[in-house]
């Protein structure tokens, strides 16, 4: 008897795996079907301009009970927005809609627009590091070549530089985790105060590494940054001025 009930108990089970699987399907395409929907109602506001001359998108669970969806889906539909280019994520901050932005053919574009918009901003502050490309990547759900490729754009076209290895967004920071970033601050101050006067040679590094308390190599790195910002220059075997070296 066990043979015989053995086949009717497989079929019992295949068809209900089956039946399982077809309500699971069910339910996936119902929240497609409402996640395509909240994305296309949220370009039409966007570009009917109902956000408002802030820009200012309302956060995730406001926007999920406004579009009747979930605030997971709220959410899914915002970062597709953002991976479009048509708003930025900005951490501990309202979302803003891109603004001026025309059409934008590759993803690693839209990237580069997206951190642009930050720059603008002021989530990424002027003088400070941009995040690494691994955590850009992660934000922006895309590839770190894709984060390559779109910050070589921002660097050819002068909104972000290369500072020491590292790729910054172009001014000075009030503040800095960086020693030499800190002593570079200290000295372009001192300068801007007339401590250190236009065309005036600047104390020797020995003697500014013992004034800030740090070691030569930063105070070298301090002022190859002022360099770059064309607060001072060097001459071989002389030193370091202030000012902007007048060519022979």
């Amino acid at each position: 008897m066990v043979p015989a009930v053995l086949p009717r108990l497989f079929r019992w089970r295949a068809s209900t795996l089956v039946g399982l699987a077809s309500g699971r399907s069910r339910v996936d395409s119902a929240q497609d079907y409402k996640y395509r929907r909240a994305v296309a109602e949220l370009r039409r506001r966007i570009e009917d301009g109902a956000y408002g001359p802030s820009g200012e998108l309302p956060p995730a669970p406001r926007l999920a009970d406004d579009l009747g969806v979930t605030p997971a889906t709220a959410r899914r539909a915002l970062a597709e927005l953002d991976r479009e280019g048509m708003t930025a994520g900005r951490r501990g901050r309202p979302r803003m809609v891109l603004r001026d932005v025309g059409p934008v053919a590759t993803r690693y574009e839209r990237v580069a627009e997206q951190i642009r918009s930050g720059i603008q901003q002021g989530a990424f502050a002027a003088g400070t590091p941009l995040p690494g490309e691994l955590e850009l990547a992660d934000r922006f759900q895309v590839a770190r070549s894709t984060v390559r490729q779109a910050l070589s754009l921002l660097e050819q076209a002068g909104d972000i530089e290369r500072r020491s290895g590292r790729r910054y967004v172009p001014g000075s920071a009030e503040s800095s985790d960086l020693a030499y970033e800190r002593v570079a601050s200290q000295i372009r101050k001192a300068i801007a105060s007339g401590k250190y006067a236009a065309g005036a040679k600047l104390p020797g590094e020995h003697k500014l590494s013992s004034d800030f308390s740090v070691s030569r190599p930063t105070i070298r790195q301090a002022l190859q940054v002022l360099e770059h910002d064309g607060a001072v220059y060097s001459l071989p075997k002389q030193g370091w001025y202030v000012g902007t070296r007048r060519e022979e």
